[in-house]
């Protein structure tokens, strides 16, 4: 087991296959050549004859497209960083410990059961905090905040350390890396939607530091509808393709790199 749900995101960034200009260009250079190859007028056919460098293009674009429909696919550079820093954990047997000087992370670990317990009251829920793994082969896992077996839905509670860095709206609350992690877990279910709840609570007195403004940490006495904000998370059957693609190829990758590195001084 290689890769965390928490820090996925990398691994799924960018698109594969042909982009919307290379798929223009396959289309301009098969209709040439096409007509080419019906054509019986000696002067059109010379014109319409493709250069060696477009034959080498479009047999480019082709091998690609080809590559992409059978699942085959070359992984960005940031998904190779990426794997590469989990696969050298593996090889080399360490972890590195987590950052201790982060407030929001410490806080948000400290008052997340309050928070599920909050929303539990506000949308008349009966959520606990999951004690679940979830696996994807041998190459996944990770262990989500909610699993709602009654409404098929995976959630992730956010807590985030003061009101300035609450969003507020949906569109404040976007964030690539939650929701791909988000989808992570709903691929892992089987499932095909889930929620990120970002939910505005009160800092535990011992954790505001001395000289910060109370008024940044202390939210009970707000509207309660004005301290949480849902960010729907769906999976789409493309984008449920283009999550196994890059599983797909991120195993190959992993393996490949893992037995390279076994192999490296040994003749």
């Amino acid at each position: 087991m290689l890769l965390q749900t928490h820090n996925i995101a990398p691994l799924f960034s960018g698109t594969d296959g042909l982009t919307e200009a290379q798929k223009k260009r396959k289309g301009e250079l098969s209709d040439r050549h096409a007509s080419f190859l019906v054509s019986t007028d000696p002067k059109e056919k010379k014109k319409l004859e493709l250069t060696d460098n477009m034959k080498a293009e479009l047999d480019n674009l082709l091998t690609i497209d080809e590559n992409f429909n059978a699942g085959i696919i070359e992984l960005p550079a940031g998904a190779k960083t990426y794997l590469n820093k989990c696969v050298k954990k593996l090889i080399y047997n360490y972890k590195r410990p987590p950052f201790r000087g982060n407030r929001a992370t410490e806080k948000g670990n400290e008052v997340e059961q309050s928070a599920i317990e909050f929303m539990n009251v506000q949308l008349l829920k009966a959520w606990v905090k999951s004690e679940e793994e979830l696996t994807y082969g041998d190459l996944v896992k990770g262990h989500p905040d909610i699993v709602d077996y009654d409404d098929c839905e995976v959630i992730d509670i956010k807590c985030p350390e003061t009101k300035d860095s609450f969003p507020e709206t949906v569109e404040d609350a976007e964030n690539s890396d939650y929701t791909w992690q988000v989808r992570m877990y709903i691929l892992m279910k089987g499932w095909t939607k889930g929620k990120i709840i970002h939910v505005l609570m009160s800092t535990p007195e011992e954790m505001v530091w001395e000289g910060e403004s109370d008024d940044l940490h202390y939210v009970d006495d707000l509207d309660p509808r004005l301290r949480y904000t849902i960010v729907e998370v769906s999976l789409e059957d493309d984008v449920k393709a283009h999550m196994e693609r890059r599983l797909k190829a991120a195993g190959k990758y992993a393996l490949d790199r893992i037995e390279m590195l076994k192999g490296k001084n040994c003749g």
